[in-house]
């Protein structure tokens, strides 16, 4: 019979528990677990590291719709004890991760949280493994725990505004520029600027005599 998912139960877990753990809290049987992990299908998120499966508790008091009883607060408080860069059996360690499949997960770039090396030294900075374990520091300014949010996505612009229709004043009957007038028939045409085109006077050019032509 699996243990009751109360506060004093889910408090004493460690920040990762194997998946027979995590299974036991569900009510699942340990094949049945497997096969569920495999497919994609298990209560909550399941990671693999290398040929372990692994799931992390605050994964788990999410989908047992838990607190925690503060166990949130009471890990991220142990882990600001630790210094700002850890070596890598260290951060395995928290990662239920022996030491051997640690560095071979660091050389092929799986580790759980990402590692730094430094010539021949493999370290890993305390806030990522803060953000690989599911916890995020403590706000600096008010004292709160707040949770890691992924911002996917861009924001979406706002729609643009309506066009307003512009309100023109009807014109006055005999307005230049509006068209013949009411009860007149004209054959002028109106040009744009509202005023018909006069036709052109014909102006004689001067004629200049040259003396001696007769």
């Amino acid at each position: 019979m699996p243990p009751p998912a109360s506060h004093d139960n889910l408090r004493r877990l460690p920040l990762i528990v194997d998946l027979p753990t995590a299974a036991r809290l569900f009510g699942i049987g340990r094949t049945l677990a497997y096969e569920l992990a495999r497919a994609d299908e298990f209560p909550c998120p399941v990671r693999r590291y290398g040929r372990l499966y692994r799931v992390r508790t605050m994964d788990l008091l999410q989908a047992l719709g838990q607190d925690g009883n503060g166990w949130p607060e009471r890990q991220i408080e142990r882990l600001r004890r630790l210094p700002p860069v850890i070596d890598l059996p260290s951060a395995a360690r928290l990662f239920g991760i022996g030491r051997t499949l640690a560095y071979e997960l660091a050389r092929a770039d799986e580790f759980p949280c990402p590692v730094r090396r430094y010539g021949r030294l493999y370290r890993v900075r305390t806030v990522d493994l803060l953000q690989a374990l599911g916890l995020t520091a403590r706000d600096e300014q008010d004292g709160r725990v707040r949770p890691t949010v992924a911002v996917t996505g861009e924001p979406r612009g706002l729609p643009a505004p309506a066009a307003t229709p512009v309100r023109t004043a009807p014109p006055r009957p005999g307005t230049p520029g509006t068209g013949p007038r009411p009860g007149r028939r004209s054959d002028t045409q109106v040009p744009l600027t509202g005023r018909p085109v006069p036709a052109a006077a014909a102006t004689p050019r001067p004629i200049h005599t040259v003396p001696g032509d007769a």
